[in-house]
C-alpha cells in the first residue's frame, strides 16, 4: 500500500531507524480513521426534524 510507503519514508527521513516504523504505523491508522469517518454512513432515526424558519399556518391565536 502506498500508504505505508509513504509513512515509512517519511519516518526514516525525520526519525532515524525508529521513525522508519512509527512513521508507517501512525500513517496508516491516520489513513483508517479517514476512511472509515468518510465511509460512514448517516443513521435514519425516524424523527423528522422542522426547520427553525417554518411557520405552521393551521396555528390560530384566541385572543
Amino acid at each position: 500500500m502506498p500508504v505505508i510507503l509513504l509513512g515509512a519514508l517519511g519516518g526514516m527521513v525525520s526519525g532515524g531507524i525508529i521513525g522508519l516504523f512509527t512513521g508507517a504505523v501512525l500513517l496508516t491508522v491516520g489513513y483508517q480513521i479517514f476512511m472509515a469517518w468518510v465511509d460512514h454512513a448517516e443513521v435514519d432515526t425516524g424523527v423528522e426534524t422542522v426547520p427553525t424558519g417554518a411557520v405552521d399556518s393551521t396555528l390560530s391565536v384566541d385572543e
